[in-house]
């Protein structure tokens, strides 16, 4: 089951951003839909203490939170290699457009006074299929290779 963290400082607009997420079925492994876990945060100390714990597949930020901000969690996530590569979408009312904020891991923004609950399904959709991409692209780049293979080039007999 994918994990979703939203951070959120106010309580009516984190659970109206929950419910769309939530409605963003994915297919397992074993064909079944689920839906993914979301869990809500309204500041960022507690969203960044829980990374310890559960490690989101996806974030959904809000810039302007009460106490550190969107932007000091962000530089929290790029500290740990654990971490650095979590897909985030920024939820804002600011105006960000002229930002380049890829090296944060932020796949996309959605402005407050204009977002759809389909438009927060799209961007956990795109943040999951990124996440996943960038697990497999982590697989392959560091395979896990049979004891029989071991490291010397000295072929088997």
């Amino acid at each position: 089951m994918s994990l979703v963290y939203v951070i959120e400082d106010n309580p009516m607009m984190a659970e109206c951003i929950a419910m769309a997420a939530r409605e963003c079925e994915q297919t397992e492994a074993d064909g079944s839909k689920q839906p993914p876990y979301v869990m809500i945060f309204n500041d960022a100390i507690n969203a960044a203490n829980s990374l310890d714990t559960d490690t989101p597949d996806v974030i959904l930020l809000d810039v302007l939170l009460t106490g550190p901000d969107g932007f000091t969690f962000l530089n929290e996530l790029l500290s740990y290699d654990d971490t650095a590569s979590i897909p985030v979408v920024l939820i804002t009312s600011l105006d960000l457009s002229d930002r380049n904020l890829e090296h944060y891991g932020v796949i996309g923004i959605l402005s407050k006074s204009t977002m759809t609950p389909e438009d927060i399904q799209a961007a956990v959709a795109a943040g999951l299929q990124k996440r996943w991409a960038n697990r497999a692209a982590a697989t392959s780049a560091n395979p896990v290779l049979p004891p029989s293979l071991g490291t010397d080039s000295t072929p088997n007999a």
